[in-house]
């Protein structure tokens, strides 16, 4: 006997009421939406300037 580690995901048509097709494309394009806004601002989590320049080097010489 073999264990069960994984599971088939639910076919397309397994929801008590269908899905509307709007709803389902809204679902698939809302991650490649959402995704360039957490991009960007990941460096910036990780301390990294991107350019960015402390206060004291960011003065106008002149």
């Amino acid at each position: 006997m073999t264990p069960k580690l994984f599971h088939r995901p639910p076919p397309a048509g397994d929801t008590e009421r269908p899905v509307p097709r709007w709803a389902t494309r809204l679902a698939h394009a809302l991650p490649l939406l959402l995704l360039p806004a957490c991009l960007w601002r990941l460096p910036f989590a990780l301390h990294f300037e991107m350019g960015r320049c402390r206060r004291a080097a960011c003065r106008p010489t002149g």
